[in-house]
């Protein structure tokens, strides 16, 4: 994905009255490959989770209604944040899905769903 030039991110900065937007997801994709299990931004404030990992300085609140406005960000039932290209690239379980299923039923589940999956991006 180009960043720079990507349509999304270019509208995230105009909304959000910024140059550029790609540094902010830049650092907000970084810190999710190592902290947000399968994309999905948790906690107890999972819009501040979203804002501190990306570095967003300016008004609480703006960088993630505005990235789930162009569709960078997803808001989930629950409150949390799902990153968009997270979500689209393979089916997942939360945290808590994942800790209250059986290990042997969890993986033939994902194993089924990875499956219908990539049937169905064919």
């Amino acid at each position: 994905m180009d960043l720079p030039r990507h349509p999304k991110s270019r509208r995230l900065a105009q909304l959000l009255g910024v140059a550029e937007a790609w540094p902010r997801l830049v650092q907000l994709y970084g810190w999710a490959m190592d902290y947000a299990h399968n994309g999905v931004i948790e906690g107890d404030d999972p819009t501040w989770t979203a804002e501190d990992a990306a570095g967003w300085t300016g008004t609480p609140g703006d960088f993630v209604a505005k990235a789930v406005a162009v569709g960078l960000l997803d808001r989930r039932e629950d409150g949390t944040h799902q990153i968009g290209w997270f979500d689209r690239s393979k089916p997942t379980l939360s945290r808590a899905e994942a800790a209250a299923t059986p290990p042997a039923f969890r993986d033939a589940l994902l194993g089924l769903a990875r499956s219908a999956h990539l049937r169905g991006a064919a």
